[in-house]
């Protein structure tokens, strides 16, 4: 009962991700459990002296008020129009509206222009998505919600400041080109098909039509599962840029952890004696500024009646809560706006801060930061990011920001980006134009889904062998049969070190600790039985009770 009132063992208990108490469960077993073992010794005193008395009236109050309760739950649970949690997932169709949505949904779409290849790996994304819809179908996507999520994915979008629903809820990568491309992202849909949803579309993804209910667009610059890249950065170096640049230098260089700790080449032929002389180019924050394009534009600011603009905050105390920022944009480019250091004092534990492109003082392109305090069930202590207001071949000149309530919004940082894209086509072809060929995923026949990856890999020089699937402990690699290490890359990636040559490429996965926990299931069953075995006599409170004495 304890561990049921403190939050910090419900986010202990649900693997360190955000706070719940999933053996609620437990409690109602626990309260039947003492309802029957209590009712049955309150009757054993009623029988002392042969007489009924209070308790007998209270040992059949006991189950009386327990099948009152569960009666009453069920009724509240699933009776119409009382709005329970279950009534969220009612939706009553007849079997010809089901078959519709189950064949028109943006999987079916996605399966029907890109096939299921079992030689090819792409992940789609879009608007107004279906969580978790593509588990069953052997597509990927670039959206998930699930309790227990891959932290390096986490930190991959902190480190580049995206935004999103949740740390363990991602979806659409804020359409953004490049880190849709970078997560190997092929294919875009709107589900809603209209001018306003076109705004959203990423850039220099092709138009492939309709496809049933849904709009499906083509990414030609999509990177494949495996790419070799023998440009660095350490880590370190990537955090010394902003966070619109980061993002940029990602398509130049892989950005890697060893590096932090001392000279690349040196830990390189350390991990793997394989390599002997390892030629890669590393990267410093100064060159990876110096590359690029993206520009951050000066602003003024204006607001409503209900805020006042500081240097380092928003104090919001009104009814007319928004602020205008005033600019001369660049054409043909992604507008970004940046948060860095933000937080919120007030009330309220969520605050929906939407921000808006405006054209002709009209609105073009609303997005929504769920910025988190503490007090949420779902907080994330994330402070920096970067929302893109989407690509437009037409300069920008206005955006607003609408604060969802008073308080104070303070933050280290305000900017606002353009990031032209006309080089990144050639540079993202670049990146991926030496690949893992003759790809093989072994997927399972029925579900889909795979835990070993090979491929071959043709090298001029050394390189490192890039895998756009989310590192966990759990992979291994081997290098023409012989195992090699492996490494998180781009905060989120696999890569591993790979010689000049012709090589095959073997990537296999098992799930970390899941052979002890075989071997620990089965000893503990193995006792158990044991015990039942070993056990004889009766166990004291099953014994029979003799009538008219209390034991």
């Amino acid at each position: 009962m304890l561990l049921l009132l403190l939050p910090a063992a419900g986010r202990l208990l649900n693997g360190g991700s955000y706070t719940i108490n999933r053996w609620t469960w437990a409690t109602a077993m626990l309260a039947g459990w003492i309802s029957v073992r209590a009712a049955a010794d309150l009757l054993d005193l009623t029988l002392v002296r042969g007489k009924a008395g209070p308790a007998r009236s209270f040992a059949l109050l006991l189950p009386a008020l327990t099948l009152c309760s569960v009666a009453w739950n069920i009724v509240y649970g699933f009776a119409p129009g009382l709005r329970a949690f279950p009534q969220e997932f009612l939706d009553r169709m007849s079997s010809t509206e089901f078959y519709a949505l189950a064949t028109d949904n943006e999987v079916a779409a996605v399966a029907a222009v890109g096939g299921q290849d079992d030689h090819e790996f792409f992940r789609y994304s879009g608007r107004n998505l279906n969580w978790n819809a593509a588990l069953g179908s052997g597509l990927s996507s670039t959206q998930f919600e699930f309790s227990f999520a891959n932290g390096t994915v986490s930190d991959y979008y902190q480190l580049i400041g995206m935004n999103e629903q949740q740390n363990f809820a991602w979806f659409a990568l804020d359409d953004r080109m490049l880190a849709s491309s970078l997560a190997g992202g092929r294919y875009y849909t709107l589900a809603y098909d209209n001018y306003y949803e076109y705004r959203f579309i990423p850039y220099g993804f092709v138009d492939l039509g309709m496809t049933g209910s849904y709009h499906v667009y083509e990414n030609p610059n999509a990177l494949p599962l495996g790419y070799a890249v023998d440009t660095v950065i350490s880590r370190a170096e990537l955090q010394k840029l902003p966070l619109a640049v980061r993002e940029e230098t990602l398509t130049c260089a892989a950005v890697v952890e060893e590096a932090e700790t001392g000279s690349l080449p040196e830990m390189i032929s350390a991990e793997t004696e394989s390599i002997a002389n390892p030629s890669f180019r590393i990267l410093t924050a100064e060159d990876a500024l110096a590359k690029s394009r993206t520009v951050e534009v000066p602003f003024t600011v204006r607001c409503g009646d209900g805020v006042r603009f500081e240097e380092s905050r928003f104090t919001v105390s009104g009814d007319e809560r928004w602020a205008v920022l005033s600019f001369d944009g660049e054409s043909f480019c992604e507008t970004l706006v940046g948060l860095e250091g933000l937080t919120v004092t007030g009330s309220d534990a969520l605050y929906n801060i939407d921000f808006t492109l405006l054209r002709d003082g009209e609105d073009y392109v609303t997005k929504t930061l769920p910025y988190k305090t503490p007090e949420l069930q779902y907080y994330s202590d994330w402070h920096d990011f970067l929302v893109n207001l989407c690509y437009s071949e037409e300069a920008a000149k206005e955006l607003r920001i609408d604060f969802p309530a008073n308080g104070v919004y303070s933050f280290d940082r305000l900017s606002v980006v353009c990031r032209p894209m006309a080089d990144f086509p050639e540079k993202l072809q670049a990146l991926g134009e030496t690949r893992l060929a003759n790809i093989h995923l072994h997927e399972n026949p029925i579900s889909r889904a795979t835990n070993e990856i090979t491929g071959e890999l043709a090298l001029d020089k050394d390189a490192l062998l890039v895998l756009n699937l989310p590192y966990t402990t759990g992979f291994s690699a081997w290098v023409d049969g012989e195992r090699t290490s492996l490494w998180k890359t781009d905060a989120m990636f696999l890569s591993l070190p790979v010689s000049a040559g012709a090589h095959d490429i073997r990537i296999v996965y098992r799930t970390p600790g899941l052979l002890a926990g075989l071997l620990c299931s089965a000893l503990g069953l193995l006792l158990v039985l044991g015990m039942a075995f070993l056990r004889t006599g009766d166990v004291e409170g099953h014994r029979p009770r003799e009538k008219g004495k209390l034991r």
